[in-house]
């Protein structure tokens, strides 16, 4: 338990999350992992997630650690996908808010509440917003499917390139930004992998809207 812990914090750290942020995770798996008990297999801890909760709910606990510890345990859960190519059970439930929504501004609106649950900085979350906004915006397409299509992304990350007034830093910012928002719509256990590429490789036809 102790090296998974220690695996943990180190995932954390490469996340750039404060301190504080951090210390609640980790205090919060902590918790998780000793109502386990001793030496939990790695398919106790991925199955077990809704029992701690409920766990927690007989305890009185209020509403407020009810989310942080949703939270930590979705958090959590996204490290041993990574980790260890595993369900992360917290995420599944976002699909059904997802596939309820009906225009461009409620991805927005739920992608950023998902970001702030996560707890990444304000600054990092504007980013993110902003970026995702910018391509919406672009596309001009209600149509979700569409938007979030490789050629739809390589179009976009081609027309930032051609254009000249946008700094290659910036690109790979964006390219990171669709990576976390296609993560988010089609993939509950997380981010396995760039679904851009590094290099646009198709010229964009659609007129300018950054």
């Amino acid at each position: 338990m102790q090296n998974l812990l220690a695996n943990f914090k180190k995932y954390l750290l490469s996340l750039h999350l404060g301190p504080i942020s951090r210390k609640l995770y980790v205090s919060d798996i902590r918790k998780y992992l000793s109502y386990l008990g001793s030496d939990p297999t790695l398919e106790q801890i991925t199955s077990s997630y809704s029992k701690f909760l409920d766990s927690l709910r007989s305890q009185a606990t209020s509403p407020s650690m009810l989310r942080r510890t949703s939270a930590s345990l979705r958090q959590f859960g996204t490290f041993l996908s990574l980790t260890y190519s595993l369900p992360n059970p917290v995420l599944l439930p976002l699909r059904s808010t997802i596939y309820d929504l009906s225009s461009n501004s409620d991805y927005i609106k739920h992608f950023t509440n998902y970001l702030e649950s996560i707890h990444l900085s304000p600054l990092t979350i504007k980013s993110y917003k902003s970026d995702i906004t910018r391509y919406l915006k672009w596309n001009h397409s209600n149509d979700i499917a569409q938007v979030l299509k490789e050629n739809s992304i390589k179009l976009y990350l081609n027309h930032l390139h051609d254009s000249g007034s946008v700094i290659p830093s910036t690109i790979e910012r964006k390219e990171k930004s669709f990576v976390r928002f296609q993560a988010w719509y089609t993939n509950p256990n997380g981010v396995k992998g760039s679904h851009c590429p590094n290099t646009p490789g198709v010229k964009g036809s659609h007129t300018p809207g950054v």
